[in-house]
């Protein structure tokens, strides 16, 4: 495994210190002085880099020198790779100090909008349904932002930690954007995807060598708990059992209960098929993988789910994918006419001021309902109550914090089930 650390020439220094690039490699090293000089009280030991302070002007300018030294042994390094070779540590350092003398320029003869048409492009290679979140969504907010400070969006403009872009666009969003509540300002949550989508085009730029990776600390992704539910074994049943007359009504009510009882995310209920049945489990690939992972999900398939099947000749029933406010719509007023019509009242945060917003839990039920409701019923359950490793396992969560956030219980029913251990 190769990789780059920066390390102080003499940490207890008292005044200004070399900073030293160290590579490793197949059982080798090279350590070359990257020309740069830190006091030890202004060096990040954690991330490698000066500290990003405004009483540290040099910051920006050092640690780019040293994004830049790193991005170029990288360079070096891999070309060798691809020829199968491992250099000796004096030939590598010399292929390194020639193009740090003369640096690959990068790709510079688009402006910031020419490479964002770029990842647009990717993305919907993909296929992916958040494709909107990028083409719709951030493009609005990062023009919005453009328009109002009347100054074009560039990657050095991004990369400031202050002052910069990013705090415009913080503004922008905190002030100029009408909201749902009919006043301007986004919620904490929008705010925050915002600022992880620009982190996931900006890391597109990185690997694709469009722009030098930089620190993308600043550009941080608060969140606050959603108004996300989960349905009650109690309100399963009762949509299970509503008689429906309408075709389309019951299409989008064994398709939701597959969901419940699988786990299974939108997009991949639209794309079950006969061949994901093998024997007694359903074996899908989860469209959204994390990596580069082909990690096969192994569900058993639930008595609700067999007879759901029998009655569509044993082939999973499909609901068109590019219609999922329509699914929605629907299973809400089934929920409505099962009359789940609890109450329910969430806080959000805009900025400054804190608004309640109080609706019926039917018209919180949306396709990602499902997962939550499995997630938090085989995790809460009286009988058999299913390890978090085991939901995991079927859920297709890779960390337990990823788990955890889907579970949903209010307090009653927390106070009600623990009740015996007070």
């Amino acid at each position: 495994m190769a990789n780059v650390n920066f390390n102080l020439k003499d940490k207890k220094a008292k005044g200004k210190t070399l900073v030293f690039l160290n590579f490793n490699y197949d059982n080798k090293r090279v350590k070359i002085s990257t020309g740069i000089s830190v006091h030890p009280k202004n060096w990040n030991e954690n991330n490698m880099r000066v500290k990003e302070h405004m009483t540290i002007p040099e910051h920006s300018d050092s640690n780019e020198k040293l994004d830049n030294q790193r991005n170029s042994m990288m360079e070096v390094y891999r070309k060798f790779e691809k020829e199968g070779y491992f250099p000796e540590p004096k030939i590598l350092k010399n292929e390194f100090l020639t193009i740090l003398n003369n640096p690959i320029q990068t790709k510079t003869k688009k402006d910031f909008w020419g490479h964002f048409d770029d990842f647009i492009e990717y993305k919907k290679k993909s296929a992916v349904k958040t494709i909107g979140d990028y083409d719709k969504a951030l493009r609005k907010h990062l023009k919005g932002t453009e328009d109002e400070f009347k100054k074009s969006i560039t990657f050095e403009y991004i990369k400031k930690p202050v002052e910069g872009f990013v705090d415009d666009l913080d503004f922008y969003l905190n002030n100029k954007c009408l909201n749902a509540a009919k006043f301007m300002g986004l919620k904490v949550n929008t705010i925050g995807k915002q600022h992880k989508n620009l982190k996931v085009f900006l890391n597109w730029c990185f690997d694709s060598e469009i722009y030098p990776r930089f620190n993308l600390s600043h550009i941080k992704t608060f969140t606050e708990e959603s108004d996300a539910v989960y349905l009650t074994q109690e309100e399963v049943n009762k949509i299970k059992n509503k008689k429906l007359n309408d075709e389309n009504e019951n299409l989008v009510r064994d398709v939701f209960l597959i969901g419940v009882e699988t786990a299974l995310r939108y997009v991949d209920l639209c794309k079950l098929t006969k061949e994901n049945i093998k024997g007694e489990d359903l074996h899908i690939i989860p469209s959204k993988q994390r990596g580069y992972s082909n990690k096969k999900l192994i569900i058993p398939i639930s008595s609700t789910v067999k007879s759901i099947l029998k009655k569509y000749n044993n082939i999973p029933p499909n609901y068109p994918y590019n219609k999922s406010t329509l699914f929605i719509k629907t299973i809400q007023k089934i929920a409505e006419r099962c009359e789940i019509n609890e109450e329910f009242t969430f806080v959000h945060q805009y900025k400054d001021k804190k608004i309640a917003t109080t609706n019926f839990k039917y018209n919180l039920i949306t396709t990602h309902t499902c997962r939550r409701s499995f997630v938090t019923l085989k995790y809460y359950a009286k009988k058999n109550r299913m390890p978090t490793a085991a939901i995991m396992k079927f859920s297709g969560h890779s960390t337990e914090r990823g788990l955890l956030r889907y579970l949903k219980m209010d307090n009653q029913e927390t106070a009600d089930k623990y009740r015996s251990s007070f």
